[in-house]
């Protein structure tokens, strides 16, 4: 036992700044397929001696051909309440892709199920706008907003140029 009360520690020994400690989990042969665990991570207690209850399992994330070319996910995995089965929760993708959720990102970030955002201006009715940095916030959306129309009526519109329609000479239709 350490100082820090832990049952394991890792210290460096090359002092320095530039020398941090370091944990290295890496297989005996290279891992070329598709999916193949390259280290895991597991968590548990007594409750189940052989069934990890979380879990971060780096894969093969891709078709690797060279030590130059080592495409590698991260899959985030737990227990949900009620059950001793592994769940996947969250996986980065070799290319930078976030997917909660989901295991196949098709985004930067790609949340399969519902988003919660609150920034203090959240209420119902309001929409998810971004400014010209991209940041997010939520705010009222009315009538006067650029290209909006109202259920009310607009005032201000051009013929040809404000229309509900189609500018591809399909035709639109009502049912």
């Amino acid at each position: 036992s350490s100082a820090l009360g832990t049952d394991l520690e890792v210290r460096n020994t090359t002092l320095g700044v530039g020398n941090p400690a370091t944990i290295g989990l890496r297989q005996s042969t290279a891992v070329t397929s598709i999916s193949s665990p390259l280290g895991r991570i597991n968590f548990g207690d007594n409750y189940s001696a052989t069934a990890p209850q979380a879990q971060i399992l780096a894969v093969r994330g891709n078709l690797s051909s060279s030590a130059a070319d080592v495409p590698t996910d991260i899959i985030f995995s737990n227990t949900p309440d009620g059950s001793s089965v592994l769940t996947e929760r969250m996986r980065i993708l070799y290319d930078g892709n976030v997917g909660i959720g989901t295991a196949t990102p098709a985004a930067k970030l790609h949340i399969m199920g519902s988003l919660r955002m609150v920034d203090g201006n959240q209420a119902a009715g309001r929409v998810m706008r971004s400014d010209a940095n991209g940041t997010g916030s939520w705010q009222t959306l009315t009538a006067s907003d650029a290209n909006a129309w109202s259920l009310t009526g607009n005032s201000g519109t051009v013929d040809g140029t404000n229309f509900l329609g189609t500018t591809d000479n399909v035709p639109l239709n009502f049912k």
